[in-house]
This record gives structure tokens, C-alpha cells and sequence, in this order.
């Protein structure tokens, strides 16, 4: 019999990109503009959150020492695209960035050096530590550990969703005038000092989330082609990274090419991406691997129905989405916001009827238990949505028309941000996104019950006669 090995890359790869999403979530957080995080401070929270991210998978795998080295070496260069913004000599506006592009302060290597010895060993502690908590079943299946990464990858859309609405809710979007660079540098060495105006901040923080989802789904289709035996799931890693590229050249030919009608269809695209994202996880999953051999005699009735009225609410909601990116993409776009307003009454209705025909699914099963979780969580989520949805429109109606997006030369005149409406909108958006993703969660998993109750039924029919 051969040995099955243990692996290391497998979880490392886990813990490196999933840590990393923490870490950045904390800098972007103690980095906003206004915010005046001390730098001692502020390294004492993002390595903190390094070590206690990195603890909490490495503690799930076979060998948690070398999780938490590898780990923490995989997020030390990925967390090189934001240390970029300080290893760079410090402009104190724009206009000086015509000679100070890409160019590195005296002391850049001392930072590197300290940066990487702190690296080093908050990997180490964070290996020791979760030696001392390790669970007692680790998971030693390449396979779980590819199923997590695609978990790793979907959450990765969220900071990036979010951001991106935080963009499009402070008018930021052309606050940087080159669609590839960024005021001439490479994206990750643009300066912190030039990051300290808001709406600068914003749209290149939205940049570097991209780029971070970008190497996470390379990574997932290479992993997904590596250790994934079944042709379909490999596919759909594969076809999730065309995906991701074609979005961010969107993006890119949006801001470059100053293309207005880019921004409706970057941002509904953003959200399809995500769904098919979440679709990708599904069948790379555990469950998917090893479905369960036995169903309630009625499962394959009640998940067809769940399949069809899941498919309802999909396609109404992706109508919605495109009312409100042309809601908040387009000016004098009263039209548009009286759609969305309206057509909001059938987007509740579908996803609630589908909500009770995901709950009718059976207890036994855990393809049925897993369908009812999703029923409860899309009633949740579509009732948060709704309220956001009545703020949203309430806090817009208060700040009066739609105010034109200022070009990088205009951010001096700019009007202030109306920190408020950012807020509300935004949380609209992303919650918006997860609930289209959800309902993708939900076709996938009832489609998925029916043609395996209903091919269990079927071959179960012969064995009987």
C-alpha cells in the first residue's frame, strides 16, 4: 500500500494568502486617511494579526510548525505590495511625482531588513503556537486543503467589492489618472505621502485588493490543476482567472480611457465574477468530492423545485444589479433609481419563495441540511439588503443630485466626502454582491441534490425490482 504524504505546501499556501487578507484589511484600516494610527502602533496590529491569522490554520494542518513558517514567508512577499508605499522616497503632492516615481528612500534596505527579520519570526511563533493548539484531526488531504484556498479566494472578493463601492460612493474613481501605474509608479511603490488624500488612497487601495485577487486565483487554478483529479473543477478554477483578468482590464480601460459606460459594466461584472467564484468553491468543496450515497425518498422532487425558483431569483437579481450600477453610474438618473427602488419589492418576493423551497429540503442528508442553512441565510440577508436598501435611498434623497466625479487635477476643489452616504451605499453594494452570491451558492447546491437524488432513485429502482 503507498503511503499517502503529508502535506506542507498545501496548508502553508492556505495559511500565507489567508493571513495575508487579514493583514491587509488591518494596514487598510490603520492606514485610512484621518485615522493617524501611530507607525509603532500600527506594526504592533498588523503583526499581531499576522501571527494570530497564521495560528489559526496552521493549527489545522499536519505539520503546524512548518504551516506557520511557510505561511508566514508566503504572506512576508505578498505583503511586500503594501510595505512598497513606505520603502519610497516621500513627495508631498502629485506634481512631484514626475521625478520621485519609483524612486527608494536612503533607508529602504534597513526597513527590508527589519521587515523581513520581523516576518521570520512572527511565521516561527506563530508555528509554536498553534503546536500548542493543534486539533486533534488534521486534515491531511491535499484535497480539503485545495477546498479551503477557494474559500481563501472568495473572501478575497469582498475587501475588493467593498472598496470598489467605497470608490464609486466618494466619487474616486479617476482621483488616479493612469489606468496600469499610478501617478507613474508601479502600484505597489506608490508613497504613502501621496495615499494621505482619501480619494487617492481609495482608488489605489481598490488597485492593490485587485492585485491580491489577481495572484490568488493564479494560485487557485495552478493548486486546482495540481492537485485536482476531476476535469470540471479544474476548468472552472481556469475559467475564474480569465475572468478576474478580464474585470481588472475593465477596470484598467475604465481609468485610463476615461470610458464612462465602463464603470456600469465593471461594476455588474465584479459581481458576477463573484458569484461564479463562489460557484468554483462549491465544486471544488469537501461535499462535492464526497457526496452522500443516500437521499430522502422526496429530495429529488423538492430540490427540482428549489433549483427552478433559485434560478427565478437569480436572473431578477442580476436585472437588479444592473438598475443599480446604472443608479450609481449614471447622472440625472432618476430612471433608474425608481427601477431599482420598485423592481427591490420582486427581488424580496423570489428570494423569499426560493428561501421556503430550500427550507422544505430533508434533515437527513447533509446536502439537505446545507440547503436549509442557505434558505435561512438567504432570509437574512435579503431583510439586511431591504433596510440598507431604504438608508440608501433616504441618505441619497437627503445629499440632493448626483455630484460629478473630480479628475486627479481637481481634487484640490473637490467637495468634501460625505463620509455617511459612503458608508450606507457601500455596505448596500457588498451586501448586495453576497446576496446574488449566495443565490448562486443555492442553484449550484440544489441542482446539485437533484441529479444525484434523482440518479440514486434511478439506480436504486433495478437493485429493488
Amino acid at each position: 500500500m503507498t503511503q499517502q504524504r503529508t502535506p506542507v505546501i498545501e496548508p502553508a499556501l492556505v495559511a500565507g494568502f489567508g493571513s495575508t487578507l487579514v493583514v491587509w484589511l488591518v494596514w487598510w484600516l490603520s492606514h485610512l486617511p484621518g485615522v493617524h494610527t501611530p507607525t509603532p502602533m500600527a506594526v504592533v496590529l498588523i503583526t499581531t494579526a499576522q501571527v494570530l491569522s497564521l495560528v489559526a490554520f496552521a493549527r489545522l494542518a499536519p505539520r503546524p510548525l512548518l504551516t506557520g513558517l511557510i505561511g508566514g514567508g508566503i504572506g512576508g512577499v505578498l505583503n511586500l505590495l503594501i510595505l512598497g508605499s513606505a520603502l519610497t522616497v516621500q513627495p508631498d503632492s502629485t506634481a512631484e511625482m514626475v521625478d520621485a516615481a519609483n524612486k527608494f528612500r536612503d533607508n529602504a534596505p534597513a526597513i527590508m531588513l527589519g521587515y523581513t527579520a520581523l516576518t521570520l519570526a512572527g511565521g516561527a511563533a506563530a508555528g509554536l503556537l498553534a503546536l500548542g493548539v493543534r486539533t486533534n484531526a488534521p486534515a491531511a488531504d491535499p484535497g480539503v486543503w485545495l477546498a479551503r484556498f477557494a474559500v481563501v479566494a472568495v473572501v478575497a472578493f469582498f475587501p475588493l467589492l467593498a472598496v470598489g463601492g467605497a470608490v464609486t460612493g466618494t466619487e474616486s474613481g479617476m482621483s488616479v489618472p493612469d489606468g496600469v501605474t499610478s501617478y507613474g509608479a508601479f502600484s505597489a511603490l506608490l508613497p504613502m505621502s501621496i495615499m494621505s488624500h482619501p480619494r487617492i488612497f481609495l482608488e489605489h487601495t481598490h488597485r492593490l485588493f485587485g492585485t491580491l485577487l489577481g495572484l490568488t486565483t493564479i494560485t487557485l487554478a495552478l493548486f486546482a490543476f495540481a492537485r485536482e483529479r476531476r476535469l470540471v473543477p479544474r476548468v472552472y478554477a481556469a475559467v475564474l482567472l480569465v475572468l478576474v483578468i478580464v474585470q481588472g482590464v475593465f477596470g484598467a480601460l475604465r481609468v485610463g480611457e476615461s470610458i464612462h459606460a465602463l464603470a456600469v459594466v465593471h461594476g455588474v461584472f465584479a459581481q458576477m465574477v463573484l458569484a461564479f467564484a463562489t460557484v468554483t468553491a462549491c465544486k471544488l468543496s469537501n461535499l462535492d468530492r464526497n457526496p452522500p450515497t443516500t437521499y430522502a425518498p422526496e429530495t429529488g422532487a423538492i430540490s427540482g423545485k428549489a433549483e427552478r425558483m433559485t434560478h427565478v431569483a437569480a436572473w431578477i437579481l442580476l436585472i437588479q444589479l444592473i438598475f443599480g450600477a446604472l443608479a450609481r453610474h449614471t447622472e440625472n438618473s432618476t430612471h433608474a433609481v425608481i427601477s431599482h427602488t420598485g423592481f427591490s419589492i420582486v427581488v424580496v418576493a423570489s428570494v423569499v419563495v426560493a428561501a421556503s423551497f430550500l427550507l422544505k429540503a430533508d434533515h437527513a442528508s447533509e446536502t439537505g441540511r446545507l440547503l436549509r442553512r442557505i434558505g435561512r441565510a438567504l432570509l437574512i440577508v435579503v431583510f439586511v439588503q431591504f433596510l440598507l436598501g431604504g438608508l440608501t435611498l433616504w441618505q441619497v434623497g437627503m445629499s440632493g443630485q448626483t455630484r460629478p466625479i473630480p479628475t486627479a487635477d481637481q481634487l484640490d476643489t473637490a467637495p468634501a466626502i460625505d463620509v455617511a452616504e459612503a458608508l450606507i451605499t457601500t455596505a448596500h453594494q457588498t451586501t448586495g454582491a453576497g446576496l446574488f452570491a449566495l443565490v448562486a451558492v443555492s442553484v449550484f447546491w440544489s441542482k446539485n441534490t437533484r441529479k444525484r437524488a434523482l440518479g440514486g432513485a434511478k439506480r436504486a429502482a433495478p437493485a429493488a425490482a
